[in-house]
C-alpha cells in the first residue's frame, strides 16, 4: 500500500493539488507514490499532506536522526545516496 497516494485519495486531493502545495513538479509527485524520488521531494509531500514520520517528532528530529543513523553507519551522504 501506497501512504501518500493513500492519504491523498481519502483527503480528495488531486496530484495536481498535493504536487503544487508542496511545490514540486507532478511527475516528482508521481515518482514519489511509485515508490521512488528523494528525501527533500518526500518531505515536502509530507507537510503538505501533515504526514509525520512515526519515530520523529517533527522534520527537524526526524533530518537530525537520518544522518545520525548514516554518520553511526560510517556513511558519506554519496555512499547512501548511491545504495
Amino acid at each position: 500500500m501506497n501512504t501518500l497516494r493513500t492519504t491523498r485519495r481519502s483527503r480528495g486531493l488531486t496530484q495536481a493539488e498535493v504536487a503544487a502545495s508542496a511545490r514540486i513538479s507532478l511527475p516528482t509527485l508521481r515518482a514519489l507514490e511509485r515508490g521512488e524520488g528523494g528525501v527533500q521531494a518526500l518531505v515536502a509531500v509530507m507537510v503538505a499532506l501533515d504526514l509525520h514520520w512515526g519515530w520523529a517528532p517533527d522534520r527537524v528530529q526526524a533530518a537530525r536522526a537520518l544522518a545520525d543513523r548514516r554518520r553511526a553507519r560510517g556513511l558519506s551522504q554519496a555512499q547512501l545516496a548511491n545504495r
